[in-house]
């Protein structure tokens, strides 16, 4: 049994200054050659029909508000190489090279993590595609939000959220670009435009009003080169067949336990 869940796993791309992928232009063109719908078919297809990847920073699959706005940051190897070679990262034998150095990045990840593993071997596999070298980090569990994630110390890394009942302005502080404040924006990526939709969102207190300012901010969010959105969890249970009202609660937090039991 199956019911989206809430919660959703993500590539989060450093732009803070000093990394590599400060570059607008080059996280945007580096988005383009990682296809999420291949490694959303791999992560999840042994679980569930035809998985979805994730098109939204803020609503989640199966809510009314939900819209796909990642637009023209789609899978796009030929755009991808197309803009590298603009930006002036010119295919140099396996990888590409500028000014004499290499285009690679480093993405972390969690050892002994499958999941992790298997999403960076994906990504490092499509990125040399399109002429960039990711080396993958695998540092130990106890260290890799305080010591990497939490300080901006990677280029790429994997981690998840998860949505509450108040997608908004739980985003906030995931996508506002506060130099006194990282809050969530461990990616140090924004613009004042983000900002200020975001406070027009959350004072909106028209409904429809407010959901078309939240998916324009997430519109904008794609085109920063933000995080890279990929599957939302599936919420896949195995239950007994005789068994009924039990397994994927999906969105569910209230539980009646009654209409819980075993089929005559």
């Amino acid at each position: 049994r199956a019911a989206n869940a809430p919660k959703w796993n993500l590539l989060d791309f450093n732009g803070k200054e000093g990394s590599i992928l400060h570059d607008q232009a080059l996280r945007v063109a580096i988005q383009k050659g990682i296809s999420t719908e291949a490694i959303t078919r791999a992560l999840l297809g042994p679980m569930v029909a035809n998985p979805t990847p994730l098109g939204n920073h803020i609503f989640s699959l199966g809510t009314p508000q939900y819209k796909d706005n990642s637009g023209n940051i789609k899978f796009n190897p030929e755009l991808a190489k197309q803009e590298l070679d603009a930006l002036g990262w010119r295919q140099n034998g396996e990888f590409r090279a500028k000014d004499g150095k290499t285009l690679e990045v480093t993405e972390v990840i969690d050892a002994n993590n499958p999941i992790s593993d298997n999403i960076s071997k994906l990504v490092q596999a499509q990125l040399k595609d399109i002429g960039v070298k990711n080396n993958i980090q695998a540092v130990p569990v106890a260290d890799f939000f305080t010591s990497y994630v939490n300080v901006g110390n990677y280029d790429i890394v994997g981690y998840a959220f998860t949505n509450t009942n108040f997608p908004i302005s739980s985003s906030k502080g995931i996508y506002v670009l506060d130099p006194n404040n990282v809050a969530q924006n461990y990616s140090h990526v924004g613009n004042d435009t983000i900002n200020r939709m975001f406070q027009e969102a959350v004072a909106e207190l028209d409904d429809t009003k407010r959901v078309e300012l939240a998916n324009q901010v997430d519109a904008e969010i794609w085109r920063t080169g933000h995080h890279l959105p990929l599957y939302q969890y599936p919420g896949a249970v195995a239950v007994r067949n005789t068994v009924a009202n039990f397994g994927a609660w999906g969105f569910q937090v209230d539980y009646n336990y009654v209409n819980i039991g075993f089929l005559p």
